[in-house]
């Protein structure tokens, strides 16, 4: 996506994506999965470079169409250029948060009530973003849309105070020359000429059963100068069924050389 002429490019990717679950953008590589063997495959879809890890641990898993596996996964670091890298994810019906490093999987929470917390909410999503070495919350609000779906019609953003005591977070009603991006990718804040706005593709699947037809159909852009939501025609189309979820992707520098 070109944000100076607003318009939209597709990348076929290599067959090593095919039959495989996008479950995270990050660092300029793409996190699949493989629904069947439960395995995870890093790709580098610019240069074709890949990395297979270890099976998922088997705790708490439940496969189904719309891959509720492996909700979300990141990485420290690009992996071409740092091998110590790691991919934290969320991981199965208990939304453990796991690592992966070195060759192992390592499960470091396993209480529900705080992986929610801290992703989803029964009304929205919340995202942390980093900008300048701050950090940042982002509530996206979403709402019942026509006879079934949903749709994104307000965000808020919170900047994080470390205080005597403890932490306030203040509101932020003005990004300045920033677009921030959400999504199933990496959360991030990048400089742009379509300023103090942000992106954000549909990860919304809490609750969503498995036949449902009603998917990764609300990605659009949000205004804080006016309050306004606009849809990205191009990924939401006019149908409430896309699948898989419609996810940012931004090249490392490593990919263009």
């Amino acid at each position: 996506m070109s944000l100076s002429i607003n318009r939209f490019y597709r990348l076929e990717l290599p067959v090593e994506a095919r039959g495989k679950s996008i479950c995270g953008s990050s660092a300029g590589w793409l996190i699949l999965l493989d629904q069947t063997m439960l395995t995870v495959t890093l790709l580098n879809p610019l240069n074709g470079d890949k990395r297979k890890l270890l099976k998922l641990p088997g705790r708490g898993l439940r496969v189904h169409k719309h891959n509720a596996i492996l909700h979300k996964a990141i990485l420290s670091s690009d992996p071409s250029c740092n091998p110590d890298y790691k991919v934290l994810a969320i991981n199965g019906d208990e939304r453990s948060l796991i690592c992966y490093q070195h060759g192992n999987w390592t499960m470091l929470q396993a209480l529900e009530i705080v992986i929610e917390g801290l992703f989803s909410f029964h009304k929205g999503k919340v995202y942390l973003v980093e900008k300048d070495r701050e950090l940042f919350m982002i509530i996206r609000f979403l709402r019942p849309k026509d006879v079934s779906g949903h749709e994104t019609y307000d965000c808020k953003a919170y900047k994080l105070y470390v205080v005597e005591g403890g932490r306030i977070w203040t509101p932020v009603d003005d990004f300045g020359m920033w677009t921030i991006f959400l999504g199933h990718n990496h959360s991030a804040a990048i400089r742009s000429c379509e300023p103090n706005c942000i992106y954000f593709t549909d990860d919304y699947c809490l609750n969503m059963e498995e036949d449902s037809y009603v998917v990764g159909h609300d990605s659009g852009v949000f205004s804080l100068e006016d309050g306004k939501v606009e849809q990205l025609k191009d990924v939401s189309c006019d149908v409430m069924y896309v699948w898989p979820f419609p996810t940012c992707f931004m090249p490392s520098l490593s990919s263009l050389y």
